[in-house]
Parts: C-alpha cells; structure tokens; sequence
C-alpha cells in the first residue's frame, strides 16, 4: 500500500511540476534549450535591497556541489521539496507552507520544457552533489494558473529545496 502511494505522489509531482502556467521562457522538447542563461550567484538584487517580493529567479548553493555540472538535456536524479514563499522571512530562508512533500525524481529531463520556467532553468549549472533554492517569482512558476489541488495559490511565488543526488543520462 505504501509504494502505491508512493507511486500517487511522484505521478502528482510530475504532473505539477510540469504543468504550464505564468508566462516564464519557453523551451523546445528536443534537447536543446532556448532558456536564458542562468548562473546561481546568490540572491537577486531585489532581495539584496530588502524587498520581500521576488521578481526574478534567484538561489543559494549551500553546499554547493563538486560533481558532474546538470546541463539542458541531462536527467537528473533529484529530491527536493516545495514551499510557498514566505516574505516574513529573513536571510537566505524564504520557506514557507509546504505544497510539494519531500519527492524524488530521476526520469525527466531537465532545461528542455519539462517543468515550470524557473525549476527548469534554475537548476542548470548545478553540480552533483550540491543542494540548490530555488525563489522562483510567479510569472516563472504557476501563474494564475497553479494545478488543481496544489495547495498553491494563484500567482504565488514559490521555494523549492532541490539536491542534485546523479545526473542518470
């Protein structure tokens, strides 16, 4: 019974995860990317100057990984957990309620339209090993448009805690 719930919960991850809503970069499905470059180097500027709303894609390596580096096209083995942003919140901690339980994933590939805007180009550049968050503004995320039974609202903005365990292919 445990690993069909189990099963549910990757299945409902999955589809959240790639759900399309907001209006982030889009991407080709062949294994090439047309996401801007993005390069993890801490907190937006917005967030540097104290504004408590993101309004672009920022994160934090900590710890930062020494591994293989996740490319467009890789599929990474990942675990992470998400999280309504939470603006009360100080320093490099944002989490808030969360919407997205602890998962794993190893079986889409990543910087190629599989997922949300700010995940997929958030996680590019991220070595094994390391764990990356990701605050991700809404217009990069879900939009007004969050999945069904998410718990997320409409144009929220949003944490995820991602570790980058393997890049499998």
């Amino acid at each position: 019974m445990k690993k069909i719930l189990t099963l549910i919960g990757v299945t409902s991850l999955a589809v959240a995860l790639t759900a399309c809503g907001g209006s982030g970069g889009s991407s080709t499905s062949g294994g090439t990317s047309n996401l801007p470059a993005f390069t993890c180097t801490g907190l937006s500027a917005a967030f540097v100057s104290g504004s408590t709303t993101p309004t672009s894609l920022s994160c934090v390596d900590s710890p930062a990984g020494t591994g293989a580096v996740l490319t467009a096209g890789h599929t990474p083995d990942l675990t992470f957990t998400g999280y309504l942003f939470d603006p009360t919140k100080s320093g490099t901690s944002y989490e808030g309620t969360v919407f997205q339980p602890t998962a794993s994933l190893s079986t889409l590939k990543i910087g190629v339209g599989n997922f949300i805007s700010g995940f997929d180009q958030g996680l590019l550049g991220m070595q094994v090993g390391g764990t990356r968050t990701l605050i991700i503004p809404a217009a990069l995320a879900y939009g007004a448009s969050p999945p069904a039974g998410s718990g997320i609202p409409a144009n929220a903005n949003i944490v995820f805690v991602v570790t980058l365990n393997s890049i499998v292919s």
